[in-house]
């Protein structure tokens, strides 16, 4: 019977095409099973002479058990669907959590490594501007010395005379720190005012502190000497 073999074929065929979808698949894809059946129906009526147009499922009704099964495989899939959604949610704010973490210690390091470039170009200007400030210091103390040469040198060529009063004040300065270093008193009379006058008695004080003698030559005391001549 033909009507009867098309029924088996196609009762066959649909339950391989169920096997083949989930819960959900079955429920929203109706039309997609129709063809898929008819597809593999006209395989085997084409040797039969038979041309099927179109095959349509209406609806689909499930047995109890059945009914059961697809019910707690679909909330299984609702449990799976929803642990896979908190994972993946979970792992997305672990992926954000440690990309802010490395983005922090990123900065973190430029940062430092900045402030270290900065300490280094601070240093190194410090010292810059110190060792110019030396060497400008020492380049005007060199060039007030050598003004200053230049303008006792002219000095002495128009005014030979001024060597001598050099030499003389620096003889009568290690004079007076010699007589201030001893126990010794000088008191340098007014007559020998003048270069020469300067000059001979400094030598005559060397001279009198090399014999170890002591005195204090004034107008006074002179005066003092020719009172007691007097009263003699």
């Amino acid at each position: 019977n033909l009507g009867e073999a098309l029924i088996k074929l196609m009762e066959t065929t649909i339950r391989q095409e169920v096997g083949r979808q989930n819960s959900d698949d079955l429920i929203v894809s109706r039309q997609q099973i129709g063809t898929n059946v008819q597809r593999e129906l006209e395989k085997a009526t084409d040797l039969w002479g038979i041309k099927i147009t179109r095959i349509e499922i209406q609806e689909i009704k499930f047995d109890e058990s059945l009914q059961d099964n697809l019910v707690k495989q679909r909330e299984a899939e609702l449990v799976k669907r929803g642990q896979v959604v908190e994972a993946q949610q979970d792992k997305e704010v672990m992926i954000t959590k440690a990309e802010g973490i490395r983005q922090e210690q990123i900065l973190l390091a430029e940062g430092k490594k900045q402030a270290q470039i900065l300490e280094a170009e601070g240093k190194f200007e410090a010292a810059r501007l110190e060792s110019e400030g030396n060497f400008l210091l020492e380049s005007r103390a060199r060039e007030g010395e050598a003004k200053g040469m230049t303008a006792m040198g002219e000095a002495l060529r128009e005014n030979p005379e001024g060597l001598i009063i050099l030499d003389a004040l620096e003889a009568q300065t290690k004079v007076a720190k010699s007589i201030g270093d001893s126990n010794n008193t000088l008191i340098i009379p007014s007559e020998t005012a003048g270069l020469f006058g300067v000059i001979g008695s400094i030598t005559k004080t060397l001279g009198m502190m090399e014999n170890g003698f002591n005195f204090s030559k004034s107008k006074n005391t002179e005066e003092t000497k020719n009172i007691k001549k007097d009263k003699s």
